[in-house]
C-alpha cells in the first residue's frame, strides 16, 4: 500500500497547502521518490534493462533482452551518453526531468487552486503517470514531443537564425526537428507530427457549434464498438514501409482485433468529460484550446486501438491534465441549481470513475507489482 500512501499524499499536499506553489514542488518530489527509486515494477524492465546492456556492456541484440528488435538511434546515443551514470542514475534522471516538464507545464496552464486535480488525474489513472514512465523509450520521446508543443507556444525560444526559413517560421521547424528526435527514442513519436496542423487548427476554431462538436466527438467515441478499422493495417503497414520501421508488424496485426476502454462506465466517463471540454472550450484560454483539440486526437485514436499499440495517442491525450483542472475551474464558478447539480454529480462521477479504475488497474498484472514497491536500494546490486 506504499504506492497508495504516497499518491494520496501528494495529492492532498497542493490541496490543503496554503503556498500552493510548494505544496506542488513537495507533491512532485513525492512521486520523483516513487516512480524514480522504483526497482523491477514497470512491465518494460526487462527490455529497458536489455537496451541499456546492448548500447553499454557490449551485449548482443538478442541476448540482451530486447526480443532482438533494434534501437532507434537517438536512444542509443542517449544510453551511451549517460552510462556513467549507471542504469539506475539514467532511471532516475528520466523521472526527474519528466516530473520537471510536468511542474513547468502546471506552473503555466493549471490554476493554482487546481494543482491536486492534474497530480489526482496523472496517478490515478495508470495511463498517465504508470503508463508514461513504464516504457524508458517512450518517455523521452514523449518528452521531446512535449519540448515540440513548448517550442510552438513560444515557452521555449531558440535564438537561431535558419538561412531561407522566415524567423516568424523558424519555431515551426524546430519544432518538427524535435518531434523527430522523439521519433528517433520511439517510432511511434511519429504521431506527433499532428501537432503542428492541429497548433495551427486551435487559432481558427473558436468554439462555435460546440454542441454539433461533442455530438460528433461521441459518436466517434462510442462508434469504436461498432466500426470495423482492419482495413487499416494495409495503410500502416505501408506506412511502417516506407519509414523503415522495423518489428512492428505485430503490433500493425492487432489494429480491428480489439479496442481500448471498453467498459461502459469508462465510456460514459469519456463522454461526459468530452461533452464539458466542448462547452468550456470557447472560454480557454489560447493554449489550453490547443491542448483540447489535440486530447480529442489522442483520445479518439488511442480509443480504436488496442492496448499495446494504443499508447501512440499518448502523445495528444497527455494533456487532459492541463484541461482538466479549467474544466473542474468552471464547474466550480457555475452558480443555477441545475449546473449546481451537475456539477456535484460530475465531481462525484469523476472521482468515482478514477478511484474505481486505479484500483482495478493496480490488480492488473501490468501493474501489480507496484503495490509491493520495491527500492533500487533493496536491489541485489547496483546496475
Amino acid at each position: 500500500m506504499y504506492f497508495y500512501f504516497i499518491t494520496i499524499l501528494a495529492i492532498l499536499i497542493p490541496l490543503l497547502a496554503q503556498n500552493k506553489v510548494l505544496g506542488l514542488r513537495i507533491s512532485l518530489f513525492l512521486l520523483f521518490i516513487l516512480l524514480g527509486f522504483q526497482y523491477e515494477l514497470v512491465q518494460d524492465w526487462t527490455p529497458n534493462i536489455g537496451r541499456w546492456k546492448y548500447a553499454n556492456l557490449n551485449a548482443s541484440i538478442w541476448d540482451a533482452g530486447t526480443g532482438g528488435r533494434d534501437i532507434e538511434p537517438f536512444f542509443m546515443y542517449l544510453l551511451k551518453l549517460f552510462k556513467p551514470i549507471t542504469f539506475f542514475g539514467w532511471l532516475i534522471l528520466t523521472t526527474a526531468l519528466f516530473l520537471l516538464l510536468l511542474y513547468y507545464l502546471m506552473r503555466w496552464y493549471v490554476p493554482a487552486q487546481y494543482y491536486w486535480v492534474t497530480i489526482f488525474l496523472f496517478m490515478l489513472r495508470t495511463d498517465y503517470g504508470l503508463l508514461f514512465i513504464n516504457s524508458n523509450r517512450q518517455c523521452w520521446s514523449l518528452m521531446f514531443a512535449i519540448l515540440s508543443v513548448l517550442v510552438l507556444l513560444e515557452k521555449i525560444k531558440i535564438p537561431v537564425c535558419i538561412p531561407f526559413v522566415r524567423k516568424s517560421y523558424t519555431k515551426y521547424v524546430i519544432s518538427i526537428v524535435l518531434v523527430y528526435v522523439g521519433a528517433q527514442c520511439h517510432s511511434s513519436a511519429y504521431i506527433a507530427f499532428l501537432i503542428i496542423p492541429i497548433y495551427l487548427w486551435s487559432h481558427v476554431y473558436n468554439g462555435k457549434w460546440w454542441l454539433m462538436l461533442a455530438i460528433i466527438c461521441n459518436i466517434f467515441y462510442i462508434g469504436k464498438i461498432f466500426i470495423d478499422i482492419s482495413a487499416l493495417q494495409v495503410y500502416m503497414t505501408m506506412f511502417s514501409d516506407e519509414m523503415m520501421l522495423n518489428n512492428v508488424e505485430g503490433y500493425i496485426e492487432q489494429i480491428g482485433t480489439e479496442f481500448n476502454n471498453n467498459s461502459f462506465f469508462e465510456i460514459s466517463c469519456y463522454n461526459m468529460i468530452i461533452t464539458a471540454v466542448c462547452y468550456y472550450y470557447h472560454q480557454m484560454p489560447q493554449p489550453l484550446k490547443f491542448f483540447s483539440i489535440m486530447w480529442y486526437v489522442g483520445l479518439l485514436l488511442s480509443s480504436y486501438l488496442p492496448s499495446n499499440v494504443a499508447r501512440m495517442g499518448e502523445f495528444m491525450y497527455y494533456y487532459l491534465l492541463l484541461v482538466l483542472p479549467f474544466v473542474v475551474m468552471s464547474l466550480r464558478t457555475e452558480r443555477t441549481k441545475t449546473m449546481v447539480r451537475i456539477r456535484s454529480l460530475a465531481f462525484s462521477i469523476l472521482i468515482f470513475y478514477c478511484v474505481w479504475s486505479s484500483w482495478n488497474n493496480m490488480h492488473h498484472y501490468l501493474y501489480e507489482r507496484w503495490m509491493d514497491y520495491i527500492s533500487v536500494f533493496e536491489a541485489p546490486r547496483w546496475i
